[in-house]
């Protein structure tokens, strides 16, 4: 599975692109940092408030999380997760309102997914990404915290991502 898109680095403040679409990685894959205390098990962007963002890989919807339903909906918001078909799940987390995305829909890459936002646990707008393969269904990390059992989203993306 390829990610649309491309990113300058895999560091905070990296630029990142999809089509028109530019942003910023704003925290990284498996670093700890102020927020993240334990390796951040994805990557997230930022653009500017109220930006669409589209899904970066054609697949179908098999989670639709809402804002603090349940504890999916605590951690991550409005969130869905995608199941590519070939193994790989995304999750994509924190957009501002309820998806009109449902379990089963089919979504095609560049589809508008939800409203950059700052919904569940979060400390401001943007986009949580996170992958794992699909024996990992919950993206659950490591029992110490860790992140071996995900997959750094950066080294999927298509475009140019150096570390």
């Amino acid at each position: 599975m390829q990610l649309a898109g491309a990113a300058t680095a895999n560091e905070i403040g990296a630029a990142f692109t999809f089509g028109a679409l530019e942003g910023v990685i704003t925290a990284v894959f498996a670093r700890v940092d102020e927020i993240h205390t334990d390796p951040h098990s994805g990557f997230d962007l930022a653009f500017p408030e109220g930006t669409p963002f589209p899904c970066l890989a054609a697949g179908t919807v098999v989670l639709v999380g809402v804002d603090g339903q349940d504890n999916w909906g605590r951690i991550f918001g409005n969130s869905c997760i995608i199941d590519h078909g070939d193994g790989t799940r995304a999750n994509y987390g924190h957009f501002r309102d309820a998806l009109a995305l449902q379990v089963g829909d089919t979504v095609a890459l560049g589809q508008i997914i939800g409203i950059q936002g700052s919904t569940g646990f979060s400390t401001g707008d943007h986009v949580h990404i996170s992958l794992a393969k699909s024996d990992n269904p919950w993206f659950s990390k490591d029992v110490d915290g860790g992140v071996s059992r995900l997959l750094d989203p950066v080294e999927f993306l298509g475009g140019d991502a150096r570390q």
